[in-house]
């Protein structure tokens, strides 16, 4: 083979790599925003901003008393800061795993989302040992009359 063809072929290969690279690093960029973007909300305990961000389905069964009770006890500082173990993709559904460094403590933290389309919204987050569940109450709240 002559050396004009050896240099196309490794010209196009090491296009198409950096292309798989590059897209890779922005997958995992997009994924580092949204969870710093999450703790930015618990660090301004801003309820309302983290309920919007929950996807649909389970938007319905959590309230906001659940996302203040999920929030107290985390003091995150602007130092704060998420370290990115991994990302699984699974369909549309994307898992995030690392841990969230914060007065050099260390929680292991576990994301999942929902995307759909570039729309990335939040199915659960576990952050240590608390995880954002919702009560196992639904409104309205009736009481039993005997």
């Amino acid at each position: 083979m002559k050396l004009g063809y050896k240099i196309i072929i490794v010209a196009i290969v090491s296009y198409f790599a950096y292309g798989y690279y590059s897209t890779v690093q922005d997958r995992k960029r997009q994924y580092i925003k949204e969870v710093e973007s999450i703790m930015t909300d618990i660090r301004r305990e801003d309820y309302f901003a983290m309920h919007n961000s929950l996807d649909s389905t389970i938007s319905s069964k959590i309230s906001i008393d659940d996302i203040s009770l999920f929030i107290k006890g985390f003091k995150f500082t602007k130092q704060s800061t998420f370290i990115l173990e991994s990302i699984d993709n699974d369909s549309n559904r994307v898992i995030v795993k690392g841990s969230i460094v914060n007065n050099n403590k260390e929680m292991p933290s576990i994301f999942k989302f929902k995307d759909n389309n570039g729309t990335i919204s939040i199915l659960s987050e576990k952050i240590g040992t608390k995880e954002l569940v919702g009560s196992r109450y639904s409104f309205p709240i009736t009481a039993n009359k005997k």
